[in-house]
């Protein structure tokens, strides 16, 4: 409010009182944005409030100074990343310690932070542009294709996507085979400049009746692929959860614990044989629970192929591979067929920051010196050969927990090849958090938008078995003792998400580009 006389207070303390209920207003609403977002996920999973919990922020950001929209975008993006990403605590204070622990949390929740700053920035530029439509379509383009970028870098991360809180919508759900969770991330924040755009009043009319036939096209798309489906089992899958805790160091493992060790063969050992029982040939064990080294074991790897050749079954074994070359360990699966031979490994490609390596260990050299961080595990390599468990189970594409969270790497494996997908994960760490909840939805996803069956494999849950729809076939809840077995197949099919990957994002970059360049070509001639 500008201030009209200088000899009187009045003006002043006027403004002083607009603008402090317009920063009440505009935080308030950045602050119930961030919490409706939380609600949309595990825990509460109200995945609807999605499709509203933008609404508020939304109708203050084009009345909000530069200042307001980054300060907005801060706090909703503290509560929003800090809610999601609290597991980094959890987990990194194994290794670090508790109060690291935090440190970690605060590091890996502000790098998100940062990129809802950039949509802060870039929303604020968008409000300015001449030309609803600019607001309406630039608002949405803008934010999936900043969700992108927080997946780049070190200590980016996929987990917390706004697609993922609608792993229980089947029908919407089928979006992702056109382009993964990017169509449905921009169909969610388009509803919510709709609704946003009718309450405030500022909308075209025409974008309102847009939006409306976008959603009613999605659904009648997401209705025939479901009817469409032609699925035909042709084998029994197995996901193993034991419930053994796998979180026990090293030195209390073999040969220095070697209870431990025989309990956890004989445990998985009865289990394979209950899941032949069933007529499974393909089972999955979890993350890291191999009580060893495979390749360099030869009593427990006997064991495992007299178990194999015994019940005629391929296994997928969680468990470590070590590199004498550089001396560390990857985080590996491996496919061991139904003779006793190790078919081929693969190796993590995708860390867990301050869990499994460092970030930045070249700026922590303080903490090095004092031995608070971790040493770092091997890193898989960008491209590895397809798992090939032959016929029928065919080439298999693989996980490993927090890599569950990037489309792009089950995807490449499809668009190589893999027939079935599986995800091996341990979740010990979340205890019974929302976390674990959260990270099994992302099953869902994985598996529709590659159009693949998917056996999730956790240690002590949440285990699962998906069909192609992304359809729980099959749960295991946590800390119990489950075998999950249900009839399968491998599939050929190619979703466009499988054939042109991230097209969707580029396609919102195009979007962006065209509004900028519109509005520079609009600007007068004498404007600097």
């Amino acid at each position: 409010m500008a201030i009209t006389d200088l000899g009187s207070p009045q003006p002043l303390q006027t403004s002083r009182r607009t603008d402090a209920r317009l920063a009440l207003r505009n935080y308030g609403a950045a602050v119930l944005s961030g919490l409706l977002v939380l609600g949309s996920f595990p825990h509460l999973d109200w995945g609807w409030l999605a499709w509203i919990a933008l609404v508020p922020m939304l109708l203050t950001y084009p009345h909000a100074r530069l200042r307001d929209a980054l300060g907005q975008a801060f706090v909703f993006g503290f509560l929003y990343f800090g809610g999601v990403l609290y597991w980094l605590a959890i987990m990194a204070q194994h290794a670090l310690g508790a109060a690291l622990g935090v440190v970690a949390w605060a590091i890996g929740s502000m790098a998100q932070v940062s990129v809802m700053l950039l949509f802060g920035f870039g929303a604020h530029l968008l409000s300015r542009v001449k030309g609803r439509w600019a607001w309406a379509l630039g608002i949405p383009a803008l934010w999936t294709a900043l969700e992108w970028v927080r997946q780049l870098g070190e200590l980016g991360t996929g987990w917390g996507d706004l697609a993922y809180t609608q792993h229980n919508a089947l029908t919407i759900l089928q979006l992702t085979k056109l382009g993964g969770v990017w169509p449905l991330t921009f169909l969610i924040v388009l509803v919510n400049m709709a609704v946003a755009g009718v309450i405030a009043r500022r909308n075209p009319p025409r974008f309102v009746q847009g939006v409306l036939c976008a959603f009613v096209l999605v659904l009648v798309f997401g209705g025939v692929s479901l009817r469409s489906e032609h699925l035909r089992p042709r084998y029994v899958a197995a996901a193993l959860q034991t419930n053994i805790n796998p979180n026990v160091p090293w030195s209390q493992r073999r040969p220095e614990d070697p209870v431990y060790v025989e309990n956890t063969m004989r445990s998985y050992s009865q289990m394979e044989a209950d899941a032949a029982a069933r007529g499974a040939i393909f089972a999955a064990w979890p993350e890291a629970t191999f009580p060893g080294y495979l390749r360099d074991d030869p009593e427990l790897a006997g064991r495992v192929a007299l178990d194999c050749a015994h019940n005629g079954q391929t296994l997928l074994i969680g468990g470590n591979e070590w590199d004498a070359q550089t001396r560390s360990d990857g985080n590996s699966v491996f496919l061991v067929d139904k003779s006793g031979t190790i078919r081929g490994s693969y190796v993590k490609r995708q860390l867990v920051p301050f869990g499994e390596y460092v970030p930045g260990r070249d700026w922590l050299k303080f903490l090095v010196a004092l031995h608070l961080t971790i040493y770092d595990r091997k890193k898989g390599a960008a491209r590895q050969a397809l798992l090939d468990a032959g016929a029928p189970i065919g080439r298999v594409g693989v996980a490993i927990c927090y890599e569950s969270s990037y489309g792009e790497l089950t995807r490449e494996q499809v668009a190589r090849g893999a027939g079935l997908l599986s995800v091996v994960t341990d979740d010990t760490w979340f205890g019974r958090t929302a976390a674990a909840r959260q990270h099994a939805a992302i099953a869902a996803i994985r598996a529709a938008e590659c159009d693949r069956y998917l056996v999730r494999a956790g240690s002590t849950g949440i285990s699962q078995i998906l069909d192609p729809a992304g359809r729980v076939l099959t749960e295991a809840p946590l800390f119990e003792s489950r075998l999950l077995t249900a009839p399968v197949e491998s599939r050929t099919t190619r979703t466009l998400y499988t054939r042109w990957g991230d097209w969707f994002v580029w396609l919102c970059w195009g979007v962006l580009a065209v509004i900028l360049g519109a509005a520079l070509r609009r600007r007068p001639e004498g404007d600097q």
